[in-house]
């Protein structure tokens, strides 16, 4: 179909996203464009279409549309309102339960609420969740919340990426394969008696 791209919501949700993302652009600015944003979502991407190619593109832009409510729930966070937060991933963390910064963002949301109880209790689900069903830890940034909960600290001055870790040494080079230098002691020819016989001869005494 031929159609202008702002008259198509997926493109929309696109445009708006890009815009967000901006270097420059103040939190009020950002949170008001995601919202609209994410105001376009309205269901699966493509629902009812069993082929492969759909299920692969609407699990892409399911991504997509995760990413951007994080980004808007930071940034609702810092201009200050998790109330709004809260009641957009409420649900969301139910029907996503293993998504790690949806389960961060979550948290941090409750601290910021006054909730630092609930915040506690949804790591232990969390955790519970991910080791039972996938068999690992949660990862940095949410430890590293769930610590700061338990003493006390500030939040704010959790990062959301994982620091980098302890230099380490380099790997030593592997070494240079051993090569013989020499001939075996005992080479069995075969046949060539006219040639041999000239080597010998040719070598010295």
């Amino acid at each position: 179909l031929d159609v202008d791209p702002d008259r198509v919501d997926l493109h929309r949700f696109r445009r708006m996203v890009e815009h967000a993302r901006g270097r420059h652009c103040p939190d009020p600015v950002r949170v008001a464009v995601l919202q609209s944003a994410l105001a376009l979502w309205s269901g699966p991407l493509l629902a009812g279409l069993p082929v492969d190619w759909a299920a692969r593109t609407r699990l892409a832009w399911e991504q997509r549309y995760l990413e951007a409510v994080q980004s808007w729930a930071h940034a609702a966070l810092r201009i200050g309102d998790p109330g709004a937060v809260l009641a957009r991933l409420t649900d969301l963390v139910a029907e996503y339960p293993l998504a790690e910064p949806l389960a961060a963002v979550y948290m941090r949301a409750l601290c910021v609420a006054g909730q630092a109880a609930a915040a506690v209790d949804h790591f232990a689900r969390f955790r519970w969740r991910l080791a039972d069903e996938l068999g690992i830890d949660p990862g940095y940034e949410v430890q590293q919340l769930h610590q700061a909960i338990l003493r006390g600290e500030p939040i704010s001055a959790i990062p959301r990426e994982p620091l980098p870790g302890p230099a380490t040494a380099p790997s030593p080079a592997p070494a240079a394969p051993v090569r013989p230098a020499q001939l075996p002691a005992d080479v069995p020819f075969a046949g060539r008696r006219a040639e041999f016989a000239r080597v010998l001869a040719l070598a010295p005494e």
